[in-house]
């Protein structure tokens, strides 16, 4: 269980020990940032499974926001693009909104929906992309259990590399090969990434340092009238 951070703003406020977060000052080995759009598909999926939705009745469908940040544990603390804890929900995003955070943080506009990992963001920028859609199923078929599963494995990874205490320039390379080594090849998924190409790559912010980026991606977006 981490610090409920619900926005790259709650990210930035936790590590500059702000915003309510100062008790929350040890750094974690691993972070990231769930990255998608308001758009359909799986970015639609992903958006709906993080804070519900609306059923065909008209009521809410709670969401799995609490699942997922007690999931992801004291190794790995993630952020996600909307606002959820200010009422900023993706619907009050622009694609291209999104698009700019992923330049940002050293993702292409063609590999969201992803996951971008980092380590040690006050002095790295050095970043590690996920893409998601090479790695699920299409939209159709993917449900809520898939998508639990899918953050499970990734967090069970984090926590076996953690065991070993690696340092700080080394791990996103051993996430990396970690995933690829253990990702269950036996799934509907290992069939599905055992075709992709740049599904898992090293890359880098704009900013010197993660934290640089993070500063000026918020800043970006309270310009656009949101956060």
């Amino acid at each position: 269980m981490s610090a409920p951070v619900g926005s790259l703003r709650d990210l930035q406020e936790l590590l500059e020990g702000r915003g309510g977060y100062v008790f929350e000052q040890r750094p974690f080995p691993f972070y990231g940032v769930l990255l998608y759009t308001p758009m359909n598909g799986l970015n639609k999926l992903l958006h709906e499974y993080i804070v519900g939705h609306e059923g065909a009745d008209g009521q809410h469908i709670p969401g799995h926001f609490e699942l997922f940040n007690a999931q992801t544990g004291p190794n790995w603390l993630v952020a996600i693009v909307e606002d959820i804890n200010r009422a900023q929900p993706i619907e009050r995003f622009k694609p291209e909104d999104v698009y700019e955070i992923a330049r940002y943080l050293g993702a292409r506009v063609d590999d969201v929906p992803a996951i971008v990992f980092f380590t040690d963001p006050r002095e790295r920028n050095e970043t590690l992309v996920l893409r998601l859609k090479d790695v699920l199923l299409d939209a159709g078929q993917v449900t809520d259990e898939d998508l639990t599963t899918l953050f499970g494995k990734i967090a069970s990874t984090i926590d076996d590399l953690c065991k070993n205490q690696l340092p700080d320039d080394t791990r996103l390379d051993s996430l990396r090969d970690a995933l690829k080594r253990e990702w269950p090849k036996d799934s509907a998924w290992g069939a599905k990434v055992s075709t992709a190409v740049g599904w898992l790559e090293i890359s880098a912010t704009k900013a010197n340092t993660i934290l640089g980026a993070i500063t000026s991606l918020v800043k970006l977006i309270q310009s656009t009238g949101l956060y």
